[in-house]
């Protein structure tokens, strides 16, 4: 059976050891770019030099794919193909996929995007074929696993939130993580290795609203923190 993960839980799983397939499914754009960034950069350090990314639609030239694949010979580079699949693959691309993923082996990893996943998919053969993989749920988080995704984000930037801060972040930010980040990389611009309370939260978000992110680093860099 395929392993379940958050997207916070990447990072763990990849100092255990690199899987021949990653499914990546949600449409969170910050979570999804990140995680493809994450597998990439952990797969280089094991020499897998070349990087392929892919979408699969109604004129994909799955003959080239399978000549890609099957390239691992001597002198072959190691191989990380990342394939963004359709929200709703068809029977033919179904069947072309389960074959292409047949040809794994050990100098090569596949990435898969699925936008959503359903029970359904789950009952494909192409699903089944993933089950020494890594499944790492990349939803964007509901205002009630928010807090949680924000306090694991500020740890590892070494942020020390406030609750009040965390509670204010959330409500401003809810289902824009791309922002959230950006307001974060703020305050860590501005009260590293500071207490991080509402009043000091509360004036980053406004200022974030009235400059972008380039702005905002060049006044830092002026020194013009207030």
């Amino acid at each position: 059976m395929i392993q379940r993960i958050f997207s916070e839980g990447l990072g763990a799983a990849l100092n255990k050891g690199l899987q021949p397939f990653y499914l990546l499914t949600g449409q969170d754009l910050l979570l999804v770019g990140e995680a493809k960034d994450s597998i990439v950069q952990t797969a280089r350090l094991h020499d897998f030099d070349e990087k392929q990314e892919l979408t699969i639609a109604n004129d994909t030239q799955w003959d080239a794919l399978f000549s890609l694949v099957q390239s691992n010979g001597l002198f072959s580079s190691r191989q990380i193909l990342i394939l963004n699949l359709p929200e709703n693959l068809t029977v033919t691309q179904q069947k072309q996929l389960s074959e292409l993923l047949a040809f794994s082996h050990t100098d090569l990893i596949f990435v898969l995007h699925q936008p959503k996943l359903t029970k359904a998919m789950e009952k494909q053969s192409w699903f089944a074929q993933l089950n020494h993989g890594l499944l790492i749920n990349c939803q964007t988080p509901d205002i009630n696993k928010l807090p949680i995704w924000l306090q694991h984000r500020a740890k590892s930037m070494q942020l020390q939130l406030d609750p009040e801060a965390i509670q204010l972040l959330c409500y401003s930010y809810e289902g824009n993580l791309l922002a959230l980040k950006q307001a974060l990389q703020m305050l860590q611009l501005r009260y590293a290795e500071q207490k991080i309370g509402l009043n000091r939260t509360k004036e980053v978000i406004e200022q974030s609203a009235q400059f972008t992110p380039f702005q905002w680093i060049d006044a830092l860099l002026e020194g013009k923190t207030s």
